[in-house]
């Protein structure tokens, strides 16, 4: 349970800071576009993945039977918090995997070019990470469908069904405007600052100019 809570803060904390990145770098990319922009962009679908996963995972044990917090006849019995864990996998794990070569490849190109500690470091993660990611997924993602297959198929509770989807869309719904709001509010203090950077200079500037005329 402890290394189930510590994964969760790591995820949620690697996510966060995602959003953050995308968020100090979006004007930027914006005006250097191409392969910058895609970064960008990889990097926000990224986090928001990492943010519905944690919420998928939160939401669905708070709906669970381990909870008790629904109704009873709502709760989660774990066939049905298996299904929306499944389904939260199956939602998440391509997105990540495409947007995660992305980063990757760019972590490997930044190692290559600066050779120091820190750049080295981040492409090993970024190594790790997506070659643990691709395993998983090839290993596992058959299992899923077949298991998530399985239990439609044989399912007659519309009640626990009603609470898997609820908590499904309500883990990206919460995961998509937790993403956005870090990417604007960044991107929102980023531009103030560098308004407010760009005053202090133009007057610096002034008041050279005038004391240069003198």
């Amino acid at each position: 349970m402890i290394l189930i809570l510590f994964l969760l803060i790591w995820n949620f904390a690697i996510s966060w800071l995602n959003c953050w990145y995308v968020g100090r770098s979006w004007a930027e990319s914006k005006v250097v576009g191409g392969w910058a922009r895609m970064l960008t962009w990889a990097a926000a679908v990224m986090g928001t993945c990492g943010f519905i996963w944690c919420n998928v995972l939160v939401i669905g044990f708070a709906a669970s039977t381990h909870a008790g917090i629904l109704p009873v006849k709502y709760q989660l019995t774990d066939p049905y918090f298996e299904l929306l864990i499944d389904l939260g996998y199956v939602l998440v794990v391509f997105p990540i995997l495409g947007s995660g070569m992305m980063i990757w490849v760019d972590s490997l190109i930044q190692a290559y070019k600066q050779r120091d500690g820190l750049s080295i470091g981040v492409a090993a993660y970024n190594t790790f990470a997506q070659v643990h990611n691709t395993y998983e997924a090839a290993k596992f993602l058959p299992t899923v469908f077949e298991k998530i297959g399985k239990t439609l198929k044989a399912t007659d509770q519309k009640a626990l069904l009603l609470t898997v989807y609820a908590c499904l869309a309500v883990s990206v719904g919460a995961g998509l405007g937790l993403a956005y709001y870090i990417i604007y509010s960044t991107a929102v203090k980023v531009a103030q600052q560098a308004k407010v950077s760009a005053q202090v200079e133009a007057n610096i500037t002034a008041l050279e100019a005038k004391v240069a005329k003198r």
